[in-house]
């Protein structure tokens, strides 16, 4: 009686075949992984932008009142008075510079009495998780 040929695959086939898929499922689960955090940090500088923006508008308001020579505490409680939704974020008054006619200063002169009403704001916005961090000059009028 003649002998079959064998049909099928050994076990060292097969184990070779698990080991393969096994590891394109790690790679794929890993990029998985990688597009979840990514997502969540884009998440937080839009959410930051956002922010940002808003506290620029609101500061720029007139409703905002103009305060001569500030060093920015007044304005962050303003910013922190306004309706802001900070959704984790904080926005900082960072720097204050000061119209003199021709550029801004960082040094503050009466400019009321010069009739320069007109200061250089920056804003800092920083998510909570300190992973997104925009900046925004906005120029106060008073």
């Amino acid at each position: 009686m003649p002998r079959q040929a064998e049909v099928g695959e050994s076990l060292v086939e097969v184990l070779i075949a698990l080991i393969i898929l096994s590891m394109g499922l790690l790679l794929l689960m890993g990029a998985l992984g990688l597009v979840t955090r990514s997502s969540g940090v884009y998440r937080q500088q839009t959410d930051v932008g956002k922010v940002l923006a808003i506290a620029g508008e609101s500061l720029a308001n007139p409703s905002t009142s103009f305060t001569n020579c500030t060093t920015g505490a007044e304005y962050t409680a303003a910013l922190s008075s306004a309706d802001v939704d900070a959704s984790g974020v904080i926005v900082t008054v960072t720097n204050v510079e000061y119209w003199d006619g021709q550029t801004f200063q960082g040094v503050c002169r009466d400019a009321l009495a010069l009739g320069f009403r007109q200061q250089r704001v920056t804003l800092t916005a920083q998510s909570s998780a300190a992973s997104a961090k925009e900046t925004l000059q906005v120029i106060k009028r008073g």
